[in-house]
């Protein structure tokens, strides 16, 4: 299958994130409406975000690497004797691992949640500051669901084009490093292949010219292995 650009990962992302915030619009709007601290529903709202920006990119990661191995193997079929199947199928650790490094750029990375909170900062303050007058005599509610509506047709856009470089950058680096593993570990995995094959001259096991060739198609798998990535 074909593989997914950056920018289309970083969309289905921010996609992701906008549908999170719009669950969750109806418990932000509430501490809102009732007058709760400002930090508080700042954080309320950058919690929202952090959870699915990990839950995504970890997934999303997940789908690249079984297609990038999928496209390792289709590109590799018709070379004979070569079993990649061992190595691209276990992922699980290096995702984890990109995923732990995907959590703390997030909390690093200078202006990353400063964009959200640029966004939030004078909408929370005038909401508290006029909500009680601006909707005065109405029910909580009523309330409620007009915050609602303005964070659905205003700061959830605004939150998700601030992110947007971010992540995009994120999945750059993120798929960066998936590939560049699994070219590693394809060509170590060929290595060693060859090295057995070699071993099996020294126990008369195999024909001298039989693992010769075998070997000579080995090396040729290396070589493509390693420029196969850049094409993939």
């Amino acid at each position: 299958s074909v593989l997914e650009t950056p920018e289309q990962v970083c969309s289905e992302v921010l996609s992701n994130i906008k549908e999170a915030l719009e669950i969750k619009a109806s418990d932000l709007a509430s501490m809102i409406v009732k007058g709760e601290d400002p930090e508080s529903i700042k954080s309320a709202f950058i919690s929202v975000v952090r959870a699915e920006l990990v839950k995504s990119i970890k997934e999303e990661s997940e789908k690249y690497a079984d297609k990038l191995s999928g496209s390792v193997n289709q590109a590799m079929k018709d070379i004979d004797s070569i079993d990649l199947s061992g190595i691209l199928s276990e992922y699980e650790e290096m995702i984890d691992a990109a995923t732990m490094v995907i959590i703390n750029f997030i909390n690093k990375i200078p202006g990353f949640w400063g964009k959200i909170l640029k966004v939030l900062a004078p909408f929370i303050g005038t909401i508290i500051g006029k909500v009680v007058n601006w909707m005065f005599g109405e029910s909580e509610e009523t309330k409620t669901n007009k915050v609602v509506g303005l964070i659905k047709e205003k700061i959830i856009s605004e939150i998700t084009e601030g992110l947007k470089p971010h992540v995009l950058q994120m999945v750059i680096d993120n798929q960066a490093k998936i590939k560049d593993q699994m070219q590693k570990d394809v060509i170590s995995s060929l290595e060693k292949s060859k090295d057995a094959l070699k071993d099996k001259i020294k126990d008369a096991q195999k024909d001298k010219s039989e693992v010769e060739s075998e070997v000579a198609k080995i090396n040729g798998a290396i070589d493509f292995a390693s420029n196969m990535m850049n094409q993939i």
